[in-house]
């Protein structure tokens, strides 16, 4: 059976992805790895997903991510 998330937890993943490396590619799979080891929580993907806080943030990390990288080709093309 899945795990419910308490607030506090919603929360500490929140601000775990919130200081995610952007070198780093952002996945599910990697977040389930690094919350249970960071955090102690041993979470599947449909568990982060059922949480909209957290999906939404993972979604703008994610957008992070990709809008560095864009910024770091146009340097290099310049």
């Amino acid at each position: 059976m899945a795990k419910h998330l308490t607030d506090n937890d919603i929360k500490n993943i929140v601000e775990f992805l919130d200081k995610w490396d952007l070198t780093i590619r952002l996945t599910w799979g990697k977040l389930c790895d690094a919350v249970d080891e960071s955090l102690g929580l041993k979470l599947s993907r449909q568990t982060l997903q059922k949480y909209q806080r957290i999906k939404d943030t993972y979604q703008n990390v994610k957008k992070d991510a990709s809008d560095a990288v864009s910024k770091e080709k146009k340097v290099l093309l310049s």
